[in-house]
């Protein structure tokens, strides 16, 4: 299973105003204990109020590590769109940092067998700092 999400961290009329220059301020982690994406936006300026969001795949049971992605161009791929991303027929690259073009992408590989239910949670979380964020990651980090 794979997650795509495309951040707008900015007010929303200001990220309709101008999306890609939004993007710019825009920078990801990876929290590997309870395996999930952090993402922040820099503040520009003194009245700015700090937004931080984290986006996890919880399974059901104990399944193997998160695989991610935090960079549109990779998820994509040259020539690529989002009906046939490069994504799908690789493993996903662990990018993180400032990117130019910012995403949420986990992916959890799982066998299910005929007849057999496997149930997980995508969870988004939204704070205003990166400690409440990363509280709140590890509060939903069980399913």
């Amino acid at each position: 299973m794979t997650s795509y999400l495309e951040l707008a961290l900015a007010p929303h009329r200001t990220d309709r105003a101008h999306p890609a220059f939004n993007k710019l301020f825009i920078e990801t982690e990876w929290l590997p204990n309870c395996q999930a994406l952090v993402a922040w936006r820099r503040l520009r300026a003194p009245d700015d109020r700090p937004v931080w969001a984290a986006h996890l795949m919880v399974p059901e049971s104990s399944i193997e590590a998160a695989e991610f992605e935090t960079d549109r161009a990779q998820f994509l791929g040259r020539g690529r769109t989002l009906e046939n991303p490069e994504a799908l027929t690789r493993h996903l690259t662990s990018s993180i940092g400032a990117v130019l073009d910012p995403i949420f992408s986990l992916r959890r590989r799982v066998t299910i067998l005929p007849n057999q239910r496997f149930q997980f949670a995508l969870v988004t979380v939204v704070a205003e700092s990166h400690e409440a964020v990363v509280a709140l990651a590890h509060l939903r980090a069980g399913f």
